[in-house]
């Protein structure tokens, strides 16, 4: 024990205050270290996200070409038999067109 209680007061004062600053201290390396894993969480959610859009890319234009194929084959089938094709579509609006108009009737 100190001499006299100002010097015990004086004393318990410094120690609240280092106490103070390694709480600060405390605090400080704590929110860095939040940070530093929010940050490579975030990097890691990036890259994720790079590989699903590369994905994405990847199935459209898979897609594309497959509706391209199907378009030219399509052409070709119609170039090939002009009336019969013909034909056809006009059947086809006529059943959509009854169908239509059967749903406004009810």
């Amino acid at each position: 024990m100190s001499e006299s209680p100002k010097d015990d007061l004086d004393a318990l004062r410094e120690d609240f205050n280092k106490l103070r600053e390694d709480v600060g201290k405390l605090t400080d390396t704590l929110k860095q270290l939040g940070l530093d894993r929010a940050h490579g969480a975030q990097e890691h959610l990036n890259e994720r996200l790079d590989e699903a859009r590369e994905r994405l890319r990847e199935r459209v234009d898979t897609a594309g070409q497959r509706g391209r194929a199907y378009y030219d084959q399509l052409e070709g089938r119609v170039g090939e038999h002009p009336f019969s094709s013909l034909l056809t579509a006009f059947g086809v609006g006529f059943v959509i067109a009854k169908l239509l108009d059967l749903g406004g009737r009810r």
